[in-house]
């Protein structure tokens, strides 16, 4: 679990990470991930405001699921970017009720669960 952090590009580090989460962080602003994290089957990011920008999730090609939950990423440039053939579940909440439902829809004729 990560908090307070506003880099996290020594994440190539650890190359066994199974589970990663990052929670209540306000300092970080964007996560890219730009290397290989084979082992890495679940990201969850829960109440990351100032996050805007989560990049390079074609290189965890073991994600299995991925949860975002208020943040500032943009979901129509997140579901456009390549995604892992791994990804199987996404979960992508914002604080508008209306606009989850939108999300949930457009999630599931991606072919994803949530």
């Amino acid at each position: 679990m990560g908090r307070g952090f506003n880099d996290i590009s020594n994440i190539r580090n650890f190359k066994k990470l199974k589970f990663l989460k990052f929670e209540n962080n306000i300092k970080l602003e964007k996560i890219n991930f730009d290397n290989d994290m084979p082992c890495l089957k679940t990201l969850a990011i829960s109440n990351c405001k100032t996050l805007n920008s989560l990049t390079g999730l074609h290189h965890l090609t073991s994600l299995d699921r991925i949860g975002i939950y208020q943040t500032n990423i943009d979901f129509d440039y997140f579901i456009r970017q390549d995604l892992p053939a791994s990804l199987k579940a996404i979960r992508f909440y914002t604080s508008k009720n209306k606009l989850n439902d939108t999300i949930k829809i457009r999630i599931k004729d991606k072919g994803y669960t949530d």
